[in-house]
């Protein structure tokens, strides 16, 4: 797995820093490390701009994630997984090339 060092960068600041926020987006990603799982205080995440296939699994880790921007990447589909990120707000899976939007993401009670 190659992360730039542009994305471990901004991973580690966030980690110290406690941070809320986490801006990985045109980072050439199409992985993250597990080490974001520990992001606890996590509620902004853009992976906008990369080159996901799937949204990663380390995300569904993330209970308190409040927003979530995975456009224009190379997702195809949406795992059921999404409702267990019951606390977004927001999400942004434009330009991708999803085909179909799983029922599952209804249950996400906050999500505009």
């Amino acid at each position: 797995m190659m992360i730039s060092n542009k994305a471990l960068l901004r991973i580690t600041e966030a980690k110290n820093n406690n941070g809320t926020t986490l801006d990985l987006s045109f980072c050439s990603l199409s992985s993250i490390p597990s080490e974001i799982e520990n992001l606890t205080h996590l509620r902004f995440l853009n992976l906008s701009n990369n080159l996901f296939s799937s949204i990663p699994i380390e995300v569904f880790k993330l209970k308190n994630l409040r927003i979530l921007d995975l456009s224009e990447n190379l997702i195809q589909s949406i795992p059921d997984e999404i409702e267990t990120l019951e606390n977004l707000t927001e999400i942004d899976l434009s330009l991708n090339h999803i085909a179909k939007v799983p029922l599952e993401i209804t249950k996400i009670k906050n999500l505009t």
